[in-house]
């Protein structure tokens, strides 16, 4: 049975000139990902995805640049500000050994080494550099990490856990 699932591979950052090209802010590896898909989809918080024919692409600085069938000028876009850019699995290369889908890791419970609960994956960031979790720790505090090799040790999507080691008085800066 083929996948239906769809996988958030980037957001709507604004209009990009006159046509209705759309500035997508990806969360994909390379934009290469876009090569021979026909469909993509765009989902707005509480709505239910809409699907759209993909006619054309470029990457743009660290943007891609997307057309996209029923959107034909800069005010077809505007509308479409913070929905997700939504790619069906089947359409995807296959994952890496090392590789995870973003949304599968959202609602993660996030460990220190020694064990003891930090709190729970509830969203990531893309920054140019790396990506940011945020973690929502069992009283509702904030903690903000980089996610990068020194800090998230272990992902174990089985288990629903991501173990990670916060740089020297990270921790401290939460607490109150």
């Amino acid at each position: 049975m083929q996948s239906k699932r769809l996988i958030v591979a980037g957001k709507v950052a604004k209009p990009h000139g006159l046509k209705g090209e759309i500035c997508i802010e990806p969360y994909v590896d390379s934009p290469s990902v876009l090569d021979g898909i026909s469909r993509v989809y765009l989902q707005l918080p509480g709505k239910k995805p809409r699907p759209f024919a993909l006619t054309g692409w470029r990457p743009h600085l660290q943007y891609l640049l997307v057309f996209l069938d029923k959107i034909q000028g800069r005010d077809m876009v505007d509308p479409w500000r913070g929905a997700e850019f939504l790619l069906r699995e089947k359409d995807l290369p296959p994952l890496g050994d090392d590789e995870v889908y973003v949304m599968d890791m959202i609602g993660l419970t996030v460990r220190l080494e020694d064990g003891a609960e930090l709190g729970t994956l509830e969203d990531i960031q893309f920054l140019p550099s790396h990506e940011l979790w945020r973690i929502v720790s069992p009283d509702g505090r904030e903690i903000l990490l980089p996610a990068v090799p020194e800090f998230v040790l272990d992902i174990d999507l089985d288990n629903g856990v991501a173990i990670v080691a916060p740089p020297e008085g990270l921790l401290e800066l939460y607490e109150e």
